[in-house]
C-alpha cells in the first residue's frame, strides 16, 4: 500500500463543543463526529490503515457518536470484514478496530477495543451510531476523498515538450501503486491541464517515482496517445524513440510494428487487467470469473504479484499477448479522440480519468468501446467540451422513481404511439406517472429527459434554449448547436439526435434510459444504430440510478432450439463506476461470482424457455431475442418459442452471434 500523505484532498476541523468535522475538499461531502467534550486533533500515520487514506489525525474522547452516513463495516487491524452495528447494542473485545464508513467519501475510525456500538432507532435512514469506549480511547481518523474531480490545475504553453512534464504529474492522483489502483476508487481525477504562457506547476503535486519512463517523439500526438498509459503506470514522460523504460533494465519498444496508439493500448489493456486479478490477493478478495477463464493459462500466478513493483509486474504482464485475453478485456466506457494541437490539453485529464485509449490519428480501437469523444465532429465521435463532464459529475442523476421524461411533439400521430406506450403495461419503465406527453412547452418546469420531437422551427427549441428548463438528457431529431450549447451551459449532461427514428426505437431509447442505462448502452439496447444517433456531450453517462446501486445488463437470446436457448449477457461500464469496477447479479442463469463490468460474457450452458420468462420478470434489463428487442413486448413462453422457430427457420448453419458492439 502507499502511505503518501495528500493533505490537500481533505481536512479535519475541531470546535470547542467537542465536534470534529472530516470534510472532502473535492466534493465538499463531509461528516461530524461528537465527543462529549472538546478534544486536540493530532497528525496520524496514513499507514495505520489496511485502506488507502489521503491524511489522517488522532485524539482521545470517552465516546463518539457518528452522525448521517450511509454504512459502517467493522473490520479488523488488517481489513477483514466482522459484520456492521444495528439498532441492538454489539460490543467488541479486546482488539484493534477500524470502522469503514461510506458517507460520500471514506472515513475509517480506527480504536482499541473493547468497546460497544449501537444505531439510534428513528424511522428516517439517517441513524447516528454511538460508540462507547472502555475509558479514554485514542481514534484515529483516515479519510480519503473521492477525488472524482481536479483539485489542482496545470497550464501549459504550446510546447509538446511542456506537455510531457504535464502529463508526468497525472499518475499523483492515484491512491496507491499496487493492483488495487485498478479499481477506479482508487485512482482519482488526475490534475486538470490548461493551455497558458508557461508551465506552472502546483506545489503540492511530485512527479510518482514508480520505476517507469515512456519516451515518445516531441508531438502532441504521440503525447497525447501514450499518456492514458502514463497515468495509469504513474510514468514519466521524456523525448525519444517510443518505448516503456522500467527500471529493473527492461525496454518495451511502443509502435515498432504498428500504430503507437495500438500499442500503448495493448500495454494498457494487459496492465488493467492482470493488475484486477492480482488484487484477488489483496483488499477484496472477490470470486471473479475472469481469474477462473485465464488464470491457469497464465506464465504467472496473479496474486504472486500482488506486493511485485510496477516494473517487476510488468515485465509479467507483457509475456501474454493481448489476443491471449481479448475474449474476457472488459469494453472501454469510451475513446478519447483529440486534435494535434495544444486545443487538446483541457480534455485531456478528464479522459485520462475514464481510463481509456486516446487517439489523434484515428478513431478505431483495437479493442471493443463505448461512443468515442472529443473535440472531433466525426460520426461516431460525441462533441464533448468540458462543461459536459463537470456536469456529469454533481449532482447525481435521479432514481428510477423520481426520474421524469416529458416528450414535446408536433405530430398528433406521434403523440397519439408515445401515449399508447406509457398507458401499456409492457412499458413498465415508462408510466403515466413519470412521462408526459404534450405539443408544447409551456407550461413544462421540470424534466430529467426532454424529446424534442419537432421540426427545428418550433417555437419549443427559442422557448428551450433562452429558457430555464436544463434538463439532464435532451433527445431530439436533431440538435442545433446553439440549442446544445446553451444547455451544457446550465448543467445538460447529453444530448442525442437521432434523426428520423420511429416512435417504437425512439420509445426503446427512453425505455433503456429510464432503467439507468448508459448514453451508449441504451442506443444499442434501443438497436439504433450508433452512426444514426448524433451524440453532444458525456456518452457514458446515465438518466438515472438505481436505489442500491448497481446498473442494468443486456441480454441476448440465441435459440438453438424453440425451447433451448444460449445466453450472452453484456455489463456496461457506468459514469458511477468505471473501469476495473465489478458487478454481481444474484439471479439464476447469470453467472456466478464477479464479473468486470463493461464484460461481454456468453454462458456456456443452455436455459429453457421458461428460464427466460423468470429472468426477465426479476430484473430489469434489456432482452433481445434472436437480435430482436423484446422490449415493450409481453416476454411470454409463447412469444419466445414463436420467434425462436422463425429465427431457426431462416438461420444460415453458418450463422455467428454478430460483434454489435465494436468501436464505430
Amino acid at each position: 500500500m502507499n502511505p503518501r500523505r495528500r493533505p490537500d484532498l481533505v481536512s479535519f476541523h475541531a470546535t470547542g463543543d467537542g465536534t470534529v468535522t472530516v470534510t472532502d475538499d473535492v466534493t465538499d461531502a463531509s461528516l461530524s463526529l461528537q465527543a462529549p467534550g472538546p478534544v486536540s486533533l493530532r497528525s496520524a500515520l496514513p499507514a495505520l490503515f489496511p485502506l488507502p487514506v489521503d491524511d489522517a489525525v488522532a485524539f482521545e474522547t470517552t465516546e463518539l457518536v457518528v452522525d448521517t452516513h450511509t454504512s459502517a463495516l467493522i473490520r479488523t487491524e488488517d481489513g477483514t470484514h466482522l459484520g456492521e452495528f444495528s439498532d441492538t447494542e454489539r460490543s467488541l473485545d479486546a482488539g484493534t478496530y477500524v470502522l469503514d464508513i461510506e458517507c460520500g467519501m471514506k472515513v475509517f475510525l480506527r480504536a482499541d477495543g473493547p468497546f460497544t456500538g449501537v444505531y439510534e432507532i428513528r424511522e428516517e435512514n439517517d441513524a447516528p451510531l454511538t460508540l462507547t469506549f472502555d475509558g479514554d480511547t485514542t481514534v484515529t481518523v483516515g479519510a480519503r476523498s473521492r477525488h472524482n474531480a481536479p483539485n489542482h490545475t496545470i497550464t501549459v504553453p504550446d510546447d509538446p515538450r511542456a506537455l510531457m512534464t504535464a502529463v508526468s504529474y497525472a499518475g499523483t492522483s492515484l491512491k496507491e501503486f499496487s493492483p488495487e489502483r485498478s479499481w477506479p476508487t482508487l485512482r482519482g481525477h488526475p490534475p486538470a491541464l490548461e493551455p497558458g504562457d508557461e508551465l506552472r506547476v502546483p506545489d503540492a503535486l511530485r512527479v510518482p517515482d514508480t520505476g517507469v519512463t515512456i519516451t515518445v517523439s516531441e508531438t502532441y500526438a504521440d503525447v497525447y496517445e501514450a499518456a492514458p498509459l502514463a497515468y495509469y503506470l504513474g510514468a514519466t514522460v521524456e523525448p525519444g524513440d517510443p518505448a516503456i523504460h522500467l527500471d529493473n533494465g527492461y525496454t518495451e519498444r511502443l509502435g515498432r510494428n504498428e500504430p503507437l496508439a495500438d500499442s500503448v493500448e495493448s500495454v494498457l489493456a494487459r496492465a488493467v487487467f492482470f493488475d484486477t486479478l492480482a488484487r484477488i490477493g489483496g483488499y477484496n478478495a472477490l470470486p471473479r470469473i475472469e481469474y477462473d477463464a485465464v488464470a491457469p493459462d497464465l506464465p504467472f500466478y496473479p496474486e504472486n504479484l500482488y506486493d511485485a513493483s510496477i516494473p517487476d509486474a510488468l515485465i509479467e504482464y507483457l509475456e501474454v499477448d493481448l489476443d491471449d485475453i481479448e475474449a474476457v478485456f472488459p469494453r472501454w466506457p469510451t475513446v478519447g479522440v483529440l486534435p494535434d494541437d495544444i486545443e487538446g490539453t483541457e480534455l485531456l485529464a478528464p479522459v485520462l480519468d475514464r481510463l481509456v485509449p486516446v487517439r489523434v490519428r484515428d478513431t478505431e480501437s483495437r479493442l471493443p468501446a463505448g461512443h468515442a469523444l472529443g473535440h472531433d465532429t466525426r460520426p461516431g465521435v460525441a462533441r464533448t467540451p468540458l462543461s459536459a463532464f463537470e456536469n456529469a459529475r454533481a449532482p447525481l442523476p435521479p432514481e428510477i422513481e423520481d426520474t421524469r421524461i416529458v416528450v414535446v411533439s408536433d405530430d398528433p400521430d406521434r403523440r397519439d404511439a408515445f401515449d399508447r406506450v406509457r398507458e401499456d403495461d409492457a412499458w413498465a419503465a415508462l408510466p403515466p406517472e413519470r412521462v408526459t406527453v404534450t405539443d408544447t412547452l409551456d407550461g413544462v418546469t421540470d424534466a430529467d429527459a426532454l424529446v424534442l420531437d419537432t421540426d427545428p422551427a418550433h417555437p419549443s427549441r427559442d422557448a428551450l434554449r433562452t429558457g430555464a428548463l436544463t434538463p439532464r438528457v435532451l433527445l431530439a431529431r436533431d440538435t442545433e448547436r446553439a440549442l446544445t450549447d446553451a444547455l451544457l451551459d446550465r448543467g445538460l449532461v447529453a444530448a442525442l439526435a437521432y434523426g428520423d427514428a420511429r416512435t417504437d426505437a425512439l420509445a426503446r431509447l427512453l425505455d433503456a434510459l429510464a432503467i439507468a442505462f448508459p448514453v451508449t448502452d441504451a442506443i444499442d439496447a434501443a438497436a439504433l444504430p450508433r452512426e444514426a444517433v448524433r451524440v453532444s456531450g458525456v456518452p457514458y453517462a446515465s438518466l438515472s440510478r438505481r436505489a442500491g446501486g448497481g446498473y442494468p445488463i443486456h441480454i441476448d437470446v440465441t435459440s438453438t432450439a424453440p425451447d433451448e436457448h444460449r445466453l450472452t449477457v453484456r455489463y456496461p461500464v457506468a459514469a458511477h463506476h468505471g473501469l476495473g469496477s465489478v458487478s454481481s447479479y444474484n439471479y439464476p442463469h447469470l453467472p456466478e461470482g464477479y464479473v468486470l463490468d463493461g464484460r461481454t460474457v456468453r454462458l456456456p450452458t443452455t436455459v429453457s424457455t421458461a428460464d427466460i420468462v423468470e429472468l426477465d420478470a426479476d430484473i430489469a434489463n434489456a432482452l433481445w431475442v434472436n437480435d430482436t428487442p423484446f422490449t415493450g413486448t409481453p416476454v411470454t413462453e409463447e412469444a419466445i418459442r414463436e420467434n425462436a422457430r422463425r429465427a431457426l427457420a431462416t438461420r444460415e448453419p453458418t450463422d455467428t452471434h454478430p460483434d454489435r458492439y465494436r468501436s464505430p
